[in-house]
């Protein structure tokens, strides 16, 4: 359900969208356990950076 709005022509076709499924699971897990005392504005600065990081790695160039 969360993932259902993702444009997948976004990402590089050399890319198994599984995985990176995955891996953006691992990312948000080890947030929430991680790093529990930080504010919820603290949390999405987190994030906001690794979705920016992602992007370089999985988007084709032109979506970056």
């Amino acid at each position: 359900m969360i993932f259902s709005g993702i444009d997948l022509t976004k990402f590089k076709s050399s890319i198994n969208l599984n995985d990176v499924v995955q891996i953006v699971i691992w990312v948000l897990d080890g947030i929430v356990k991680n790093y529990r005392e930080l504010s919820f504005e603290k949390i999405v600065e987190m994030l906001s950076k690794y979705i920016v990081i992602m992007k370089e790695c999985f988007y084709k160039e032109e979506y970056r």
